[in-house]
């Protein structure tokens, strides 16, 4: 799919998704609106790998937003706050491999209101990947979903609640969902009309 559009009665976009090329070097461009307002951003690789994420939170008065990179090069994944447009907080985790096989890494923490240098701590890793703390074993390890195997951050494509649906062998026209609204009995009825490109 590469695009998704809820719409009211009154012809309002309501969500929307978006998938589109972004250039000749075959990177994909993607977006999602709520209600009318832009909600998230990927910059992806023609492999599916996310190199820039930027999600958007807050209100027009007090806008927040994170913006998500991979550096390639540097084999290095950041994430940077930003509270009404003034960064908050920095983080880093940076994987060193020799020939594809982990070795160390990096974890880099800046807090606007901390010190002026960021906190760095590095660390081992074992054969699978696994970043070596104290806290291994434990919920509380603050790495337990970092692992180096595992450290692209991959678009699965956008998603819709009926995409089990979408067969070619059995595309539909329409599809009606009920359910009860309030508790004096009032039901809602929504129908989904499909049409195809």
């Amino acid at each position: 799919m590469v695009e998704i559009k809820t719409i009211d009665r009154d012809g309002k976009v309501l969500n929307r998704g978006l998938v589109q090329s972004m250039d000749s070097a075959g990177c994909w461009y993607s977006a999602s609106w709520s209600q009318g307002v832009l909600k998230y951003e990927h910059f992806i690789t023609a492999d599916s790998i996310v190199f820039k994420y930027i999600m958007y939170r807050g209100s027009e008065r007090y806008p927040s937003l994170m913006v998500y990179r991979y550096d390639f090069e540097q084999e290095m994944r950041s994430e940077t706050w930003f509270r009404q447009g003034e960064m908050t907080i920095k983080r880093s985790w940076q994987w060193i491999a020799i020939e594809g096989r982990p070795q160390r890494f990096i974890f880099q923490e800046y807090l606007k209101e901390g010190e002026p240098d960021p906190d760095v701590e590095i660390y081992e890793v074992d054969s699978s990947g696994k970043v070596i703390n104290d806290q291994n074993g434990f919920f509380t390890d603050p790495f337990m979903s970092h692992n180096y195997f595992e450290r692209f951050r991959e678009f699965k494509g956008i998603q819709h609640a009926h995409q089990s649906l979408m067969n070619q062998d059995s595309l539909p026209d329409f599809q009606l969902h009920k359910q009860l609204w309030t508790f004096d009995g009032t039901r809602l009825e929504v129908r989904y009309d499909f049409s195809y490109q």
